[in-house]
């Protein structure tokens, strides 16, 4: 749990960084954030948590899942705490290198960016 605690993390304050730099300012955010596996041995470990703190769901196309718990970030700096409510836990691909998202919204137009 810990390892994963870590990469949501790691996860939140780059995207809130790039958020800032781009924007000049940190938007809100959905409540989602997605954890990109690096390999099959992660994906194994990360879902195995996921399906502990998140509820079920009965759709076979879900991709965010409900936390049981919230999991709240600590402020760090200027990085706001954040509240993520939703966790999606994605295969690996060799096509992203990335580790993960948080879903932002534009609160002018109510849409995710």
């Amino acid at each position: 749990m810990e390892q994963l605690l870590n990469i949501i993390h790691e996860i939140h304050i780059d995207c809130f960084k790039l958020c800032g730099e781009a924007l000049g300012k940190y938007l809100p955010i959905a409540g989602n954030v997605g954890v990109f596996c690096q390999s099959e041995k992660d994906y194994d470990l990360f879902t195995k948590i996921r399906e502990e703190i998140t509820y079920p769901s009965t759709n076979p196309n879900q991709k965010y899942y409900e936390l049981k718990q919230p999991i709240i970030t600590s402020p760090l700096g200027d990085v706001p705490q954040t509240v993520y409510t939703h966790l999606y836990v994605r295969k690996p691909s060799s096509d992203s290198p990335e580790v993960g998202d948080v879903d932002f919204v534009l609160a002018d137009h109510n849409r995710l960016i």
